[in-house]
């Protein structure tokens, strides 16, 4: 159990752009947590962290930084906010 995790749906998450292979726990090599330490990048409130996942989220998914077109979902794993927060 992880304490303060935030589910895609609580977030709000658009949903990807391709049907992604669910792995089973045994097959996972590695998962890549995001922690964004820039002052400008985080936010006093709470309340607003989840809006500045869903704009990582639509970098992702319409800049040509990370795939030719964007990507199909969100590159990272896990996201923490600075209140603690993980973000899945």
């Amino acid at each position: 159990m992880i304490p303060n995790l935030v589910t895609r749906r609580e977030w709000r998450a658009r949903p990807s752009t391709s049907p992604l292979a669910r792995l089973e726990p045994e097959r996972v090599r590695f998962l890549v947590l995001h922690y964004s330490a820039m002052d400008a990048d985080e936010r006093s409130r709470h309340s607003e962290c989840a809006a500045r996942v869903r704009g990582i989220q639509r970098y992702h998914q319409t800049s040509d930084q990370l795939a030719s077109g964007g990507a199909a979902d969100i590159a990272y794993n896990w996201l923490v906010c600075k209140h603690g927060s993980v973000f899945v």
